[in-house]
């Protein structure tokens, strides 16, 4: 079978997507049997060494317009070049997302399959709504029709495209994560660290993390917080601001964006990990904290209740700053032995449910299905 990876980016610029995508080809292309490849926009050919794409063959394109869906002139005849079985299209709005439909479309015995990756709850269709208005009006929704099985990475996500599309063949997997040894954390002087990383962005609502900090008493105080990720539309010089404004310019702290061994190492150094989104589809900063032995708090809103209900994480509850605030200052107060314990479920969840190896044999059992190889696998769920 040969499997083309259809993204967005290929570099950071994709943020947790191209992540995935990556990670994805990387598992698929250990597998015997497959033939994988993965394409996507760069801007200069250097960004193709952002991730490690494996065994894939690897396919970038640099884009004519980066400002709205990315045109990029040969994507279809590299498209055509490759003669896939299988495209598996990861994120929506965007060229490759018009070009995946398309090639269904005049490939009758192709098979196309969709990843939204969180792009379909409300909070990320009100982010540029009028964009994704036109977007699924002149090819999202027609892409959506051709696909022959869409991805959840949850339930709440299934529900998600169900009610944008109507989907009626949807696949749960989770996202995945690769796993490393993890040293023995050596008992640390205060103030312990909590890492943030990931986007700074409006919906990961990093100010309402700093509001609850701000009240979370003298608990705080033995605490540090680390905010690393790349910025946009500006957020981080409004949440620097708010820190001024806070007092809280001695417990907050910047680190920009962190790939590869610079994030490894602020995820080694931590002593917690937080996430408190407001919207999320699988994040996978929670998998790779849970990798590293990290206690996680984090929002009902990252869709992995298992944390909760294992004991890996606690529950961040933003309704509003009071109770923001307690269920920060409560995570807070708690000793090294209960942290150690909450990051060693963690990390035992993400051996079990989030393995690499794992999620890609249920990725091939899904391709072998949508090609009639195979019965229907259980996580595929039949809405007709």
């Amino acid at each position: 079978m040969r499997l083309l990876i259809l993204t967005h980016w290929l570099s950071n610029r994709g943020g947790g997507v191209s992540v995935v995508a990556a990670a994805h080809a990387r598992a698929l292309a250990a597998m015997p049997g497959i033939e994988v490849h993965a394409m996507g926009l760069v801007s200069d050919p250097g960004e193709r060494a952002d991730q490690d794409w494996g065994g894939a063959t690897v396919h970038a394109l640099i884009p004519r317009d980066t400002r709205l869906t990315g045109h990029a002139p040969g994507m279809v005849r590299a498209i055509e070049a490759i003669a896939p079985d299988v495209v598996h299209l990861h994120g929506l709005w965007t060229y490759p997302a018009l070009l995946a439909g398309r090639w269904r479309a005049r490939h009758p015995g192709g098979r196309l399959v969709i990843s939204p990756h969180g792009m379909l709850t409300p909070c990320a269709l009100a982010q540029s709504a009028w964009k994704k208005a036109l977007a699924g009006l002149l090819f999202q929704r027609r892409t959506f029709a051709r696909a022959d099985l869409l991805h959840a990475l949850s339930a709440s996500e299934t529900t998600e495209i169900r009610a944008y599309c109507g989907a009626r063949l949807v696949a749960e997997i989770p996202n995945g994560v690769d796993l490393a040894p993890v040293p023995p954390r050596a008992e640390r002087p205060e103030p312990r660290r909590m890492l943030y990383l990931g986007r700074i962005h409006p919906g990961k609502n990093l100010d309402g993390l700093l509001e609850a900090w701000a009240h979370a008493g003298p608990l705080a105080a033995g605490w540090t917080l680390q905010v690393a990720g790349w910025d946009q539309g500006g957020t981080e010089a409004r949440l620097r601001a708010q820190v001024a404004r806070l007092g809280l310019a001695d417990r907050v702290t910047f680190s920009g964006p962190l790939f590869g061994t610079n994030k490894d190492a602020a995820l080694a150094a931590a002593d917690a990990f937080v996430l408190p989104s407001l919207s999320e589809g699988l994040p996978m900063a929670v998998l790779e904290a849970w990798s590293h032995a990290l206690p996680v708090l984090m929002t009902e809103a990252c869709n992995l209740p298992h944390g909760f209900a294992e004991g890996a994480a606690r529950r961040l509850d933003t309704a509003d700053v009071a109770q923001a605030a307690r269920a920060l200052a409560d995570f807070l107060a708690m000793d090294a032995a209960t942290l150690a314990r909450m990051g060693a479920a963690g990390r035992a969840l993400a051996e079990r449910d989030h393995r690499w190896d794992v999620v890609a044999q249920r990725f091939r059992a899904a391709y072998d299905w949508s090609r009639g190889e195979t019965e229907r696998p259980d996580f595929i769920r039949d809405y007709s």
